[in-house]
């Protein structure tokens, strides 16, 4: 376990410079760099996401909803349009499966990894801020390397969603509040906003409102602000691509 100490003085107990890069303990007498702890959660990231491509998981859910919008096609037009024209903006339809794919794999394997370090970079600054405004310790690169180490809550999340799609052979697990909810049929937006609350991602923002704290960069409570209008504003971003992409895979070719 990662074990970060406070210090007045300096940028912590855990912390010491070689080379110009600051190093946090793993354990007593060892470390490694704060960066290094990053590169592993964004490996595991693209790790966990590479398993489910090639057992085909990935893949099939895209075909999913490629399909799905084909068949709004086939139920808007028919009736509307001649046997042949359906026909072909159905097949249309079918062929936008590759571009998708070339989507996913970008989310996947490049927004995926670098909304890690985003993420860790924007609490470090945001807190770093706040410590300013109100004549508080800055400890920007302390905190820094404290975000990068906390990343790795959510990437617990992704992990364990891999492993449980491969261990129960689904094609979907949820550790967000759509696992609580009942079956049924939900409404677009809804279903994205619902999946942006997730468990590991509230544990994530409450560790690094706790570690703010800690070092003594604000109190607990404006700490606990700060995160969750980050969560917010993280959690609009994301839906709001996913909404986009979502509808598009499913109604590409549905006239207005």
């Amino acid at each position: 376990m990662v074990h970060l100490t406070d210090n007045d003085s300096k940028l912590g107990g855990g912390m010491a410079k070689r080379g110009g890069l600051e190093r946090v303990a793993v354990e007593p007498g060892r470390g490694v760099p704060a960066s290094g702890v990053l590169w592993l959660w964004m490996a595991l990231v693209c790790l966990s996401h590479g398993v489910l491509w090639a057992t085909g998981t990935r893949q099939f859910l895209l075909a999913e909803a490629v399909e799905e919008g084909a068949a709004q096609v086939e139920r808007r037009t028919r009736g509307e349009e001649s046997e042949d024209v359906i026909r072909k903006e159905i097949r249309l339809q079918r062929d936008t499966l590759v571009f998708w794919r070339v989507i996913a794999a970008i989310s996947d394997f490049v927004v995926a990894p670098l909304a890690l370090a985003m993420r860790a970079l924007i609490v470090a600054v945001a807190f770093s801020a706040v410590a300013a405004t109100f004549g508080r310790p800055v400890r920007f690169a302390h905190g820094l390397a404290e975000s990068m180490v906390y990343q790795g809550i959510w990437v617990a999340g992704i992990v364990l969603s891999s492993v449980l799609i491969l261990v129960l052979q689904v094609t979907r697990v949820e550790t967000s509040v759509l696992a609580f909810m009942p079956p049924g049929s939900y409404s677009g937006p809804l279903w994205v906003a619902l999946r942006q609350v997730d468990g590991f991602a509230a544990i994530g923002w409450f560790c690094l409102a706790w570690s703010a704290w800690r070092r003594g960069q604000s109190n607990l409570a404006v700490a606990l602000a700060v995160c969750v209008m980050l969560a917010l504003l993280e959690a609009a971003v994301f839906a709001s691509a996913s909404l986009l992409v979502n509808l598009s895979m499913r109604l590409t070719l549905v006239p207005a």
